[in-house]
């Protein structure tokens, strides 16, 4: 497979690897890449970033108008989190909310863009609440002593998913836009089941689900009441968002149990997956938006693949793995400490290639002399082109 890579490396800080991209529309998400979180846009046909905020408090758990027009979004610039709206370039960013003990999240729009529904949690639990953006009148739909999160209307508005504790663990509720008639539409004994967004155009709704260890992407029909698993990649995927004409999903994807997590994307027939960030910030809440009303097309040239090491922090040994979806003939692992100085080469004939590829680093450098403390990125190589980097921490 040709593969068309852009690579941007930065060794005092931090490596930039990313894939040229080009879809139709924009892929937004939350990241605390700058030291706080941030919004950023991906656009089509560019490996470039847009930041639309930029400050020094977090901006996170946005939703995009119905129109594509305007991005609402949680932010604690004004001392706790309140809901803001802001234009799709950034501009005009008005604060919606006024309610001095909640913590008010995950904001997402009515089909007819009038109406915010938006998580509000205080000291004891969490509930669902309804903002009218013409009266910024706030309405409780839920009075139910746990968490509630997550909330979404239906495509026709009439209903709202979310997410419970009403059971003692997590499940999906679909309630009508008036809070009134919720009813429990998961209700798996002992598995938590979170972040619901219902589909654009049909009548099924994602959510991510605890399998084994993992989080994975699920998607119930609510025409037959099954439920399907889409992700299958040994990682936690979490957060899932519909593309316009709901024949994809985007999502965040941890690969460790680290704090790095990635931006992926999937057809909802469970093919052509790719990651879409790479970098060890920590990369969330994704939202995807057409520019217009036309359908949405994504061609991406770039495998995910996941490089991560355990443990991390460590004193004397980890292990470095990689996972990836298209076989590398000629893979090589190199390891930099802060200053960019290469200290260690693992050509493919060291690494061990089974289910997860691999190799150990015993902290030290290329004459096995052990190496000082400290902050080091492991890259992975193919043919001389950066595939992926991860950073890790060693301590003596």
């Amino acid at each position: 497979m040709k593969q068309c890579l852009t690579i941007f490396i930065v060794f005092l800080n931090i490596f930039y690897v990313s894939a040229q991209i080009n879809f139709e529309g924009v892929i937004s998400f939350s990241s605390d890449r700058d030291g706080d979180n941030e919004i950023y846009l991906m656009h089509p046909n560019s490996t470039e970033l847009i930041k639309l905020t930029d400050n020094v408090w977090d901006d996170v758990g946005h939703g995009w108008s119905p129109d594509g027009s305007q991005i609402a979004f949680s932010s604690n610039r004004d001392g706790n989190y309140e809901i803001y709206v802001m234009n799709a370039d950034g501009s005009d960013q008005t604060r919606k909310t006024f309610l001095p003990y909640s913590y008010d999240f995950q904001p997402r729009w009515s089909p007819d863009g009038s109406k915010l529904v938006f998580t509000g949690e205080d000291s004891n639990n969490a509930q669902i609440f309804e903002l009218d953006l013409t009266t910024l009148e706030v309405i409780q739909l839920t009075n139910f002593p746990v968490y509630h999160a997550s909330p979404g209307y239906s495509p026709d508005g009439n209903f709202i998913v979310f997410d419970s504790q009403r059971t003692g663990h997590a499940d999906i509720y679909i309630m009508e836009a008036d809070g009134t008639n919720i009813q429990n539409y998961s209700n798996t004994l002992g598995i938590h089941e979170i972040s619901p967004m219902w589909s654009p155009v049909e009548n099924k709704i994602a959510f991510q689900k605890e399998v084994g260890e993992f989080w994975e992407i699920v998607i119930l029909d609510l025409n037959n009441n099954t439920i399907g698993q889409l992700t299958q990649i040994n990682a936690d995927n979490q957060q899932p968002a519909w593309s316009n004409d709901g024949s994809q999903i985007v999502f965040m994807t941890r690969q460790d149990p680290g704090p790095n997590h990635e931006i992926s994307i999937i057809d909802t027939t469970g093919n052509n997956l790719y990651q879409l960030t790479n970098n060890t910030a920590q990369d969330w809440y994704p939202a995807f938006q057409a520019d217009s009303a036309t359908d949405v097309e994504q061609i991406l040239t770039n495998p995910i693949i996941h490089l991560f090491n355990y443990p991390n922090p460590f004193n004397s040994s980890t292990t470095l793995y990689f996972e990836t979806t298209n076989l590398l003939e000629s893979a090589q692992i190199e390891i930099y400490n802060l200053k960019g100085r290469k200290v260690r080469t693992f050509s493919n004939h060291q690494i061990t290639h089974s289910l997860n590829h691999q190799t150990i680093w015993n902290g030290t450098d290329q004459n096995n002399k052990s190496v000082s403390s400290g902050v080091y990125y492991v890259i992975l190589k193919q043919n001389n082109t950066i595939l992926a980097s991860k950073k890790m921490i060693l301590m003596k």
